[in-house]
């Protein structure tokens, strides 16, 4: 099993032979790491993450 570079879980089972995960395959973490809900599980190895976060509407002067 190889550092990933961020803190999260490791996983505890054996490697499935899945080449897209990043503590046994050979996919790279990048980018955002984002916080959430998983609302949805969409086609193979999708799925819908719902965030809550506020915006300010500036044109109504309200926040949403």
């Amino acid at each position: 099993m190889r550092d990933i570079g961020i803190d999260v879980i490791e996983p505890k089972g054996e490697w499935d032979g899945d080449s897209n995960c990043p503590f046994y395959g050979s996919l790279r973490v990048r980018g955002q790491i984002i916080e959430g809900t998983v609302s949805r599980v969409g086609m193979l190895q999708t799925i819908v993450v719902e965030r809550q976060h506020t915006r300010h509407m500036k044109k109504f002067e309200r926040i949403e």
